[in-house]
């Protein structure tokens, strides 16, 4: 489920749109709402969702809905984007959401909305491979280099999100990642 807040957004209301509109054309269930809403909190219907990506680029919203959606959902099946660094000289202290409101980072390795989004922009895209005996997550690493995200494996029809407690087996599922325009040149 991608939850996206209009009014914390920094991007055009209409890209959004279109956005959520091409992940329901690929079967993924989708929903736009602002998360402190009476809809979001009280009415959204979510029988039909087993997971939770707090994605905004607002970490605040993204702590509220973890917090939020994790009692509904369940804290191992709610993730958010990590928390973007703050300015040198700030203190985490009184910026930063507190632990006990936020839950795992997803992907590994985690990513801030901003970070995501200039990858995006650098051409990077998202891929799925399989790991098989004849190609391994060794080979897949070796292939894409250090600035591999994997997001999701795909094991046997259950897709699980990357976490930091995720290991990705060698061989015998299929992962979803974000991958270079290019593999480097070794």
């Amino acid at each position: 489920m991608c939850l996206h807040c209009l009014p914390a957004c920094d991007a055009c209301p209409v890209q959004q749109f279109w956005q959520t509109a091409k992940a329901r054309r690929v079967g993924l269930d989708t929903v736009t709402a602002n998360i402190p809403s009476e809809f979001a909190v009280k009415d959204m219907e979510l029988t039909s969702f087993k997971t939770l990506i707090a994605a905004t680029p607002a970490d605040e919203v993204n702590a509220t809905a973890a917090r939020e959606f994790s009692k509904v959902l369940g804290q191992a099946n709610v993730f958010q984007l990590t928390q973007r660094e703050k300015p040198a000289g700030a203190t985490g202290g009184r910026t930063n959401a507190a632990d006990h409101l936020t839950v795992s980072a997803c992907f590994s390795p985690p990513k801030t909305n901003t970070q995501l989004k200039k990858l995006i922009q650098r051409g990077f895209t998202v891929k799925h491979t399989q790991l098989t005996s004849e190609f391994t997550r060794d080979d897949f690493e070796d292939m894409w280099g250090d600035e591999l995200v994997y997001m999701f494996v795909l094991d046997d029809g259950e897709l699980d999100v990357v976490n930091g407690r995720t290991k990705v087996p060698r061989k015998g599922v299929s992962v979803i990642s974000l991958v270079p325009p290019q593999p480097p040149i070794p």
